[in-house]
């Protein structure tokens, strides 16, 4: 018994403490100086079957531990790690969720993966323990993160960013070029005010029996161009009624709870958006969220 406990310690030790990085280094230590690989293992505390496999190649150095290989490449989870906690650090972090949609659009679009194909939340856990250094937490709340970020530190740093960003695509003269999205929800439940009424007379008001929300998205440029609004109703099918006496340009779609998601995005990008664009030959598009 105790043997057992001690052999599934050992096992948990090696597995939280050595990444993917580690595998890498110790790869490349042995291949280009030569070293003993147990020496190797245990400097950097990687069980020695598993770099041995590596260095025989048996396994593939990508691959952390043993079984199906994971589909993205070491690099490429590096890239996606990285921007996880980037966005996590400026204040939009992604939920589980949203995670694993944003590798499964990653995957569609490295070729790795079809549309109608998502990742599954298995994937993503097997993700955190392949990357240790990222995890999941729940958020503080929005006014605090905003006063944290208020620093002139954190000021600096987003717009030197914004600075890179701009001079890199070359948009620092084409304000036309630079545009901001953003969406509210509005709710269609009606919360009646207090009224002047009789001490014995208990008023009544008309009101949603259900409250539901409905999603806007507007967005416009840095001269002034407004692109028009764009509605997402809850429900399943779209009827031409919802946009009755909206201004012209005006569209809309649904989802099952009136909230955006990322086929409503992309519908909204490539049909709605799209045609408000300057033209091609001026160059790249900035799209700053929020």
């Amino acid at each position: 018994m105790e043997i057992r406990q001690f052999q599934s310690t050992v096992k948990r030790k090696y597995r939280t403490t050595y990444t993917p990085q580690d595998v890498t280094d110790a790869y490349n230590m042995v291949k280009e100086h030569h070293l003993p690989v147990e020496r190797v293992a245990k400097q950097f505390g990687i069980p020695i079957t598993t770099l041995k496999d590596r260095i025989r190649g048996k396994t593939s150095v990508d691959v952390l531990k043993s079984g199906t290989p994971p589909l993205f490449s070491q690099e490429q989870e590096a890239f996606l790690s990285q921007h996880l906690i980037t966005m996590a650090e400026i204040g939009f972090g992604y939920t589980r969720q949203e995670t694993i949609n944003l590798a499964s659009d990653y995957a569609v679009h490295l070729g790795l993966r079809e549309q109608d194909k998502p990742l599954s939340k298995q994937w993503f856990y097997n993700f955190l323990n392949r990357w240790p250094s990222i995890k999941v937490v729940k958020p503080r709340s929005l006014e605090m993160a905003r006063a944290r970020s208020a620093t002139r530190p954190a000021i600096d740093q987003y717009f030197n960013e914004l600075n890179k960003i701009l001079t890199k695509y070359n948009l620092k003269d084409k304000p036309h070029c630079i545009y901001n999205i953003d969406e509210k929800g509005l709710s269609l439940e009606h919360k009646p005010p207090k009224i002047v009424t009789g001490t014995h007379y208990k008023p009544q008001a008309v009101t949603c029996g259900k409250s539901k929300t409905v999603t806007v998205i507007g967005g416009g440029n840095a001269v002034g161009n407004q692109v028009p609004p764009f509605f997402v109703f809850p429900g399943v099918r779209m009827l031409p009624g919802l946009l009755e006496g909206c201004t012209s340009g005006t569209s809309g779609t649904v989802s099952e709870s009136g909230w955006s998601n990322t086929e409503v995005f992309t519908k909204y990008m490539t049909e709605h958006l799209e045609p408000h664009l300057p033209s091609r030959a001026d160059g790249k598009v900035m799209f700053p969220w929020g």
